[in-house]
């Protein structure tokens, strides 16, 4: 699984930092930015949560073969 974020989209609102801190972090424009980028498996629960509740759909999760 592999995490992005489109920064076109984001407004900053913090919903995936709260929901899944260890993907992701504010950066110095108070956008989200991806710190984790492949996380493991025992993230992904959290991650998915916060893809859907980010208020302006900027949180892509794509699946990747091994």
């Amino acid at each position: 699984m592999k995490v992005t974020v489109d920064r076109d989209r984001c407004a900053g609102h913090g919903e995936c930092i709260a929901i899944s801190p260890k993907v992701f972090e504010l950066d110095e424009e108070g956008k989200a930015a991806v710190i984790l980028p492949d996380p493991p498996e025992e993230l992904w629960r959290n991650l998915r949560g916060a893809a859907v509740l980010c208020p302006t759909a900027a949180i892509r999760i794509t699946d990747i073969e091994a």
